[in-house]
């Protein structure tokens, strides 16, 4: 699934990520264009923004600036898989979807 695809994939959707043992690791709402919002288990929000960088997804969030995370994305049968592709760890998570808002803090960012 190259980064096009997966653009079209997340469209107005919230994304969870979960870890191979299925905790959920973080969730994260696709605004439309560029904008993402990534929520951690506990709640606490950031605004990001989502780049196309040849096969890979990458991500800039406002409490990181200048850093990109970067992911590949492929889809096995009926899952979607996502691999971290920057830094040391070689992460991989599942990716469910929900039609569901993020609420942030007193906050609901609408789908």
């Amino acid at each position: 699934m190259n980064a096009e695809e997966f653009v079209r994939f997340a469209a107005a959707k919230t994304l969870i990520y979960r870890d191979a043992s299925g905790e959920v690791i973080g969730a994260e709402q696709h605004l439309g264009g560029d904008r993402v919002i990534w929520s951690s288990p506990t709640g606490i929000c950031v605004d990001g923004r989502l780049a196309a960088r040849a096969d890979r997804t990458c991500f800039q969030y406002a409490d990181a600036p200048g850093e990109e995370i970067c992911w590949s994305m492929r889809r096995d049968e009926d899952t979607v898989l996502a691999r971290l592709e920057t830094g040391p760890e070689k992460l991989t998570l599942t990716i469910e979807t929900s039609d569901r808002p993020l609420f942030c803090g007193g906050k609901d960012y609408g789908a």
